[in-house]
């Protein structure tokens, strides 16, 4: 849980992108979860669908849900690298503010660890 409260505290001019990426996901996942339905409706005997809308439905629902998963990767996975290196640049200026005396107190290797921990979401 501290990772999510970390994660949307700093998301700062990503938040936009964000919504838009979570919205096309929930989407893209409701248009894969309706085909099943359009599928099976067509296949019953009295079927309230022609075949031939049933096809273009299930065209259509496809050629949708393909758009928004290219969507949700172009964009997903590119918010995911610039927001990592964002939250290691935010994280690093900070470190730069602290005084001398408090960052001799801890070991250089494990601030920069924890800076690549940060940044990759661990």
């Amino acid at each position: 849980m501290s990772f999510l409260n970390l994660l949307f505290r700093n998301l700062d001019h990503f938040k936009k992108r964000f919504n838009f990426v979570f919205l096309v996901g929930l989407l893209d996942g409701a248009t894969l979860f309706s085909i099943p339905f359009v599928l099976s409706e067509c296949l019953r005997q009295p079927s309230s669908l022609s075949v031939k809308t049933a096809i273009a439905l299930l065209v259509i629902l496809y050629m949708l849900s393909l758009s928004l998963e290219w969507i949700l990767r172009s964009s997903g996975e590119s918010l995911g690298i610039e927001y990592g290196l964002h939250l290691r640049k935010k994280y690093f200026e900070e470190l730069e503010r602290l005084p001398l005396l408090k960052l001799n107190k801890v070991h250089s290797g494990f601030i920069l660890s924890l800076l690549g921990r940060i940044s990759d979401g661990a």
